[in-house]
């Protein structure tokens, strides 16, 4: 038999016994590929994807279970490991996700090359036509005093103006 596996032994499957390093480290192992192939909430698809592969039944609470921190009065031992089967997983999981990844990947530079192509204009180029409603050109932002006296000027020239516009409509100045 070998140690940390179990095993069917008279019709009874027999627990993992394996040492305190061997269940951190199982741990680690299933966090740290769990994580990176399926990001912070990694407990339902890994339970899904280990589900699917192995045809065996694995819930997210069992997997929760693996992470759980024993109660003060009882051994470490009490919180069962990572089963051995789900180890033998593991692998193969973390190659499927590395293909989605490089796959998803590949997608969002197509997409951000597409974007730069739409957004940028070319070089020494114009670009696209400003929308309906769109200022021909941004305003420059105010550089100095005399800037700033100006755009204050034409903001209240354009407010007295916008204040009598609607005093004539209702009958009179304000």
């Amino acid at each position: 038999m070998s140690p940390g596996f179990a095993h069917l032994e008279g019709g009874m499957a027999r627990r993992d016994t394996v040492s305190e390093d061997e269940r951190e480290r199982r741990k680690a192992a299933v966090e740290a590929v769990a994580s990176r192939v399926y990001g912070s909430s990694w407990q339902t698809p890994l339970a899904t994807e280990i589900s699917d592969m192995t045809g065996r039944s694995l819930e997210r609470s069992r997997i929760a279970g693996w992470f759980l921190k024993p109660a003060a009065d009882k051994p470490t031992s009490s919180v069962k490991p990572v089963p051995a089967w789900v180890m033998n997983a593991l692998p193969e999981l973390a190659r499927r996700g590395a293909a989605r990844l490089r796959h998803a990947a590949e997608e969002l530079d197509l997409a951000a090359a597409e974007l730069d192509r739409v957004a940028a204009p070319p070089e020494g180029g114009e670009g696209a036509p400003p929308a309906p409603g769109e200022p021909e050109e941004t305003p420059a932002a105010p550089q100095g005093p005399d800037d700033y006296k100006a755009a204050d000027e034409a903001f209240h020239a354009w407010l007295d103006s916008y204040v009598e516009g609607k005093g004539a409509e209702l009958g009179g100045a304000p």
